[in-house]
């Protein structure tokens, strides 16, 4: 085969050793002969129906090519377009695939003895057949509630503060017992009682006994955290105390938040102490 040089065809003044050495490495290189060898037969399949096995084909340099030219395995086609091809398999990729999961790939002949397969996927065939006996709910069965019925999980106590004991919302008494469930989370408000300032007017009967708002020896009911004015008139100078005991003299004083305790005229504050005794004296 004879070497074309482009060169040759210019002009001879521009047949230069520049344009000789430009030519031979560019425009040579495109319009030589090619150098591909002709060769007569077939390409594809050589076993199956309609496939005469005495054609000639081109012959592979492996067995499996030769057995299965350019055949593909499986083909996935888009659903939306048929000539749209989505991925392709070649048969020796399905023997590659098969042999990496395990299976025994040395004689492919037992493995493709049929002209169709079908892929078992994982189908009620009940359900596929006898469709009309099912219910079918597009979003899937209802969500199951569960929740705690004896103990709630969760709670909101409104906490109201008295004089010696709390109340709770929803539940009955003071000072109830509280059921609560690990785990739980539970929010207790507590409801403060707004400070109040109230005044008594005491004075004496003598040394029988005191009268406070006009009234002798009076059970009085205070609250923790209000302030209380004890007013003196009294027509003995006799001192007024606050007690834990029920005693004479300066015994037994209860002095907590109590402004002039044991005075005898004039004004006495008690500001009731959140851990004041449930019970006092005067």
């Amino acid at each position: 085969m004879a070497t074309i040089r482009t060169v040759d065809f210019l002009p001879e003044i521009f047949q230069t050793p520049v344009n000789q050495q430009f030519l031979a490495a560019t425009l040579d290189q495109l319009v030589q002969e090619p150098k591909f060898k002709k060769s007569q037969g077939f390409i594809g399949r050589r076993i199956g129906p309609g496939v005469n096995p005495q054609d000639g084909y081109v012959i592979e340099p492996t067995a499996v090519r030769n057995q299965y030219q350019l055949e593909p395995g499986v083909c996935q086609i888009n659903p939306d377009d048929s000539h749209d091809v989505i991925d392709i398999i070649t048969y020796p990729g399905i023997n590659d695939a098969l042999a990496l999961q395990g299976a025994v790939t040395a004689n492919p002949s037992a493995l493709y003895t049929s002209e169709y397969y079908t892929w078992d996927p994982f189908v009620d065939f009940d359900k596929l057949v006898n469709y009309a006996q099912y219910y079918w709910l597009p979003l899937g069965p209802a969500a199951v509630v569960v929740e705690a019925t004896g103990i709630p999980l969760t709670a909101t106590y409104t906490v109201t503060r008295n004089n010696g004991y709390y109340t709770f919302s929803g539940e009955r008494g003071n000072n109830p017992p509280l059921r609560l469930a690990r785990n739980g989370v539970y929010n207790f408000n507590v409801a403060q009682n707004a400070q109040a300032s109230i005044q008594y007017r005491v004075t004496n009967n003598g040394t029988t006994n005191w009268v406070i708002d006009f009234a002798s020896n009076p059970t009085l009911t205070l609250t923790r955290g209000n302030t209380y004015t004890f007013n003196l008139t009294q027509s003995l100078p006799l001192s007024f105390y606050i007690k834990t005991e029920l005693s004479f003299g300066t015994s037994n004083l209860y002095n907590s938040g109590v402004t002039r305790n044991g005075a005898s005229t004039g004004l006495i504050t008690f500001t009731v102490p959140q851990e004041a005794p449930d019970t006092l004296f005067y």
